[in-house]
């Protein structure tokens, strides 16, 4: 399995900046800059979901990516993306250390999209001027 260091530098140095430790049950952490929003959580069973809304005219579209976290490694397995369209390339076990890889292809597809986002969460200057908004984004569709 393909993993992604550098979205896992960029994603934990922003949220070590806001006070939030991913590792722990139930972070979560939602920023904003202006018609983005960016909100990390870990969802449990070693999994950490990094997703970011854009607005489009008066809509929040979600893309998201889905992280297990083995050791001191992410490695990327599911994603949605704007338009709802969802892959799952594997799942984890029972237990924090187990993996159940489906498409290993499409993991390592995906692993070079999440290093992409990273990117995008430099040029975004998420780290400099992301802020803690007061409210929620309404999101049309499911993810």
């Amino acid at each position: 399995m393909k993993s992604v260091p550098n979205l896992q530098e960029i994603v934990t140095q922003i949220a070590r900046k806001h006070g939030v430790d991913l590792s722990m049950p139930n972070a979560y952490l939602r920023l904003a800059i202006p018609q983005n929003q960016l909100v990390v959580e870990n969802i449990g069973n070693s999994r950490i979901s990094v997703a970011m809304y854009r607005k489009e005219w008066t809509e929040w579209k979600p893309e998201r990516i889905v992280i297990w976290v083995n050791g001191n490694r992410w490695y990327p397995f599911e994603t949605i993306d704007q338009l709802g369209r969802w892959l799952l390339h594997g799942e984890p076990g029972g237990n924090s250390v187990e993996f159940n890889l489906y498409n290993s292809e499409g993991q390592r597809e995906l692993a070079e999209v999440a290093e992409y986002v990273a990117q995008q969460l430099v040029n975004g200057e998420w780290f400099e001027k992301g802020v803690r908004p007061n409210s929620s984004p309404t999101v049309y569709g499911s993810m």
